[in-house]
């Protein structure tokens, strides 16, 4: 058996934790016993469903102290017998390298899966970044990356790394009129109301601030519509008061965390998704797959288009009035894009044999000193 830490900072409803468990669903779980690292003592979403698969979660305290928490982290890997360490946590996967190679870890791997880190970019900050890096670099055997341009942001664009597609089950997403008119009759949505939806955690990252007011512009040139929010964050409440305050209340619903996504997407006209910057984006694959058509900021990776549901549109030059604009000039019919879906590499049990291939030949070369 071999047992892998998957360091994932916790298991709520985000992209990489959604990812890791569907991959955890679908691997050869005779040969693979997932470990997830996570952080708090808070109760997470997906904890359930994680301990009934047969993974174990290990919790540690949020690292304040990088010496203390290397120490921590290698207790772990001791304690639970740890074959590979496999990190996710971006800058701070360095003290996890750290520890892993402490321990004689003969495969480690950091993952990226975004462009950026959520924390203000002060002079500290882009120290702390420039060191992790290093270090990253250093303790890491093995380089993984969503799309491109994660890989590069946190490896550099001379190391090679491995891409492991943002993986899901396909035919969960795929459009179903009949789900659209239950769900459409269950939040009583007329039909010829256009439904704009949002999934994301509710932080700086994703701009939840600008899209109240590409959407209160909106309002301004088609007052039947509604606005859809899913998702939770620390940034919530702040944008429920600004809701309050641009008198929209009744055409915003705070969803918070939900685990019937891909049939809130069937509900949706639009999906509107001003990030200020990402990786590769699991709901961008999940709305084309859906077919829905999605306006999206040119500071997301085009690699992540492979259906012509998805619109980029200019961030720093574009007002919310125009994106406003935008949205009425675009056609929202559903789209048919089976024969792009069925060539698309996001299909998650493609998707985990190829890691589980991946992690077998590269723990027996680690073994046998080889690369």
């Amino acid at each position: 058996m071999i047992r892998i830490l998957q360091v994932v900072g916790g298991l709520d409803r985000g992209g990489v934790e959604t990812l890791f468990l569907n991959i955890y669903k679908n691997i050869d779980k005779k040969r693979f016993q997932f470990v997830f690292l996570c952080y708090g003592n808070d109760p997470f979403d997906y904890e359930e469903e994680v301990l009934k698969l047969g993974a174990k979660i290990v919790r540690l305290p949020q690292p304040k102290n990088p010496f203390t928490h290397i120490k921590q982290v290698e207790e772990v890997i001791r304690k639970e017998n740890i074959s590979i360490v496999h990190s996710h946590t971006y800058y701070n996967s360095a003290f996890i390298m750290m520890a892993a190679k402490r321990c004689g870890v003969k495969l480690r791997i950091t993952h990226s899966h975004n462009t950026k880190d959520n924390k203000p970019q002060n002079w500290k900050r882009k120290m702390y970044a420039y060191i992790c890096k290093k270090l990253i670099r250093f303790y890491t055997t093995d380089f993984v990356a969503c799309g491109q341009e994660a890989g590069e942001a946190l490896f550099g664009k001379k190391k090679s790394f491995k891409i492991v597609h943002n993986g899901i089950a396909i035919d969960a997403f795929r459009w179903n009129e009949k789900v659209r008119r239950e769900y459409r009759e269950q939040f009583q949505i007329p039909e010829d109301q256009i439904v704009i939806g949002h999934v994301g955690r509710f932080q700086e990252q994703k701009n939840h601030s600008f899209l109240i007011d590409i959407f209160k512009e909106y309002t301004k040139l088609n007052s039947n519509t509604k606005l859809f929010l899913i998702g939770t964050g620390e940034l919530q409440e702040t944008i429920k008061n600004k809701v309050k305050e641009e008198k929209l209340e009744n055409k915003v619903e705070f969803l918070n965390s939900r685990n019937d996504v891909a049939s809130l997407y069937q509900m949706m006209d639009l999906f509107l998704f001003p990030s200020l910057y990402e990786g590769l984006p699991v709901t961008l694959v999940e709305t084309q797959v859906a077919g829905l058509k999605s306006l999206v900021s040119n500071h997301v990776t085009k690699e992540v288009k492979f259906t012509n549901a998805i619109e980029f549109f200019d961030l720093e030059n574009h007002t919310a009035k125009q994106w406003a604009g935008k949205i009425m000039q675009m056609n929202l019919q559903r789209l048919d894009e089976t024969k792009e879906i069925e060539k698309c590499p996001y299909d998650i049990q493609v998707v985990t044999k190829d890691l589980e291939d991946w992690y077998i030949d590269k723990l027996e070369k680690a073994k046998e000193g080889k690369k």
